[in-house]
């Protein structure tokens, strides 16, 4: 199928209704089928961050993860069988009762329902979520069950409540000065005047907005001005004592010093001192760049060509708003649903398969799409709505990640193929250790270079697992083990782990995916046998399937 992962509904307990949604599929060697399921199910289930529970169509509770039982401090037995609204969890004012019971009844109807609420846990902690309520349907389409899942956004809401403060305060403190503030251009223009000014210089805003500095500034020292400004461009700081003209009937010059300071949005230098610098400049990689460290990856050179379109057919029902990954002979191909039925459509290619295109880059990202049948079907009536990008050096790390007073953060210091969707969780996840650094480092200035080391180990071995896959996704070995997947020694729960971006601190998945690698190795060698006792097939051009 066209699917980018298959998500099966999660396995049920025999005693529940619902038995009708356990998938079936063949149990590990030596475990019964339903004991299998079973144990991988409440092992995913309950490793996971997110709060997760599975309803009743009428609300009714059939099972809470752990991490959300945890959060209230009770057990299955105070929530098991209950309205899932009288529970612990959404104990905190009427309307948030009558909203949840509001979205089961969408959810038992067919709708995928999101929000944003707040949950009630132990101590009468508050805790600020994204909620959703999705519903599953059997294989004759009857809707069995709803799955309910909660992601916390307290820091993201607190950073939002705090930008918002900030913003309020600076625009408060603007406007009400008693000296005259504006926001001038590179080139001059107004782009914001406080109240003060127009007050002092005796032009109106509006009539500010339309001029230039140099419109009001004294014809003797329009010269003067420029040149200073000159200087200011190149990056000092200047009090300019300067004569600007009043703009009312009084015809009299005014003596008005005045404070500039250049603000930059090209990433060019700046007279700002501060204490650490955190280059957290994503793929413009400002530090790498400055100080030579970038390096395209030797192991996965690749570039994509991207576009978006309008009118591309989405996976059906629940899963319209599914990712799609397919894998093509040259690399991977993905189909991100956006709103207003946009679609975005890339590929990630070899440079040796790029080298193929003779005509126009559309022409040539369309001829890519539609070698794959499933994309070729969904693509049916569907018209480009913007123009094709491509870009290069897909992969790459910088030779450094930190140095004296400086470290860098996400895809500044690395970015790998995004075809596990690993960019983000990366990024914050070192955002995270990054910020600790800097803690750390600022309170004990003599530990900086041991805690860089530490850093930098941290998050290669982080890169380094999702890098093993990434380089290997395309490959015959890999396509097979992907296909035919096995739970032996619970490697499949770890591969699962690793995807959702476990791959630092559980030795228990670390472990399982070392044996994975074992696996691999033998598979690429029982290939190789076989292929050399067969005469060889077509390559894989002739093949293309969705993962």
């Amino acid at each position: 199928s066209g699917q980018p992962r298959v998500a099966a509904t999660p396995p049920m307990k025999p005693s529940l209704k619902n038995t009708s949604a356990l998938p079936a599929a063949p149990a590990p060697a030596g475990i019964g089928a339903a004991g299998g399921w079973e144990q991988r199910f409440r092992a995913i289930f309950n490793s996971m961050f997110q709060f997760i529970g599975l309803l009743e169509p009428d609300g009714s509770v059939i099972e809470i993860n752990d991490t959300a039982l945890d959060f209230a401090g009770v057990t299955p037995a105070d929530v098991l069988g209950q309205p899932f609204w009288r529970t612990a969890w959404w104990q905190t004012h009427m309307g948030s009762r009558q909203q949840l019971r509001r979205a089961i009844q969408r959810a038992a109807a067919g709708e995928f329902v999101r929000y944003e609420t707040e949950l009630k846990g132990l101590n009468d902690r508050l805790l600020a979520i994204d909620f959703s309520i999705k519903p599953v349907r059997d294989p004759a389409g009857v809707i069995t069950m709803l799955i309910a899942e909660g992601r916390d956004i307290s820091g993201r809401r607190d950073a939002e409540i705090a930008l918002r403060e900030s913003e309020t305060l600076f625009r408060h403190t603007f406007d009400n000065a008693p000296i005259g503030i504006a926001l001038v251009s590179p080139e001059g223009r107004w782009l914001a005047v406080n109240r003060a000014l127009p007050r002092i210089v005796g032009y109106s805003e509006r009539e500010l907005l339309d001029m230039t500095f140099q419109d009001i500034t004294h014809p003797e020292d329009v010269d003067s001005d420029l040149a200073m400004l000159e200087q200011v461009l190149d990056g000092d700081y200047q009090s300019l004592d300067i004569l600007l003209q009043r703009g009312d009937s009084l015809g009299l010059a005014l003596h008005v010093p005045r404070q500039v300071a250049l603000l930059r949005l090209d990433g060019s230098e700046r007279g700002v001192e501060a204490r650490y610098v955190v280059d957290a400049s994503g793929r413009d990689t400002l530090l790498g760049r400055q100080f030579d460290l970038k390096r395209a990856n030797p192991r996965h050179r690749s570039a994509a060509v991207y576009a978006h379109y309008r009118g591309v057919a989405r996976q059906p029902g629940a899963a319209a708003g599914n990712i799609t990954i397919y894998r093509l002979p040259s690399g991977w191909m993905w189909m991100i649903p956006l709103p207003e039925d946009v679609m975005s459509i890339g590929a990630v290619c070899s440079p040796e398969y790029l080298k193929t295109r003779r005509g126009p880059l559309d022409q040539f990202l369309l001829d890519t799409i539609l070698k794959h049948p499933d994309a070729a079907r969904r693509m049916q009536g569907a018209e480009r709505i913007s123009e094709p990008e491509a870009t290069g050096n897909y992969s790459y790390a910088c030779g450094r990640i930190a140095g004296p007073g400086w470290v860098m953060a996400g895809d500044a210091y690395a970015f790998v193929d995004p075809i596990f969707s690993s960019g983000v969780f990366l990024a914050m996840h070192g955002a995270e250790r990054a910020a600790a650094l800097v803690d750390a480092v600022l309170r004990e200035p003599a530990r900086e270079a041991a805690l860089q080391k530490a850093y930098r180990q941290r998050i290669d071995a982080g890169i380094s697992v999702f890098s093993w896959f990434i380089e290997r996704f395309t490959t015959p070995v890999m396509r097979e083990l992907f296909q035919h997947p096995r739970n032996a020694w619970q490697i499949e729960q770890a591969v699962i782990a690793m995807l959702a971006g476990n791959v630092f601190d559980d030795r228990a998945v670390l472990k399982r995916l070392r044996a994975f690698r074992v696996i691999y190795a033998c598979t690429a060698l029982l290939q190789k046998l076989r292929g050399e006792r067969r005469t060889p097939v077509l390559p894989g051009s002739a093949r293309t399937e969705a993962a």
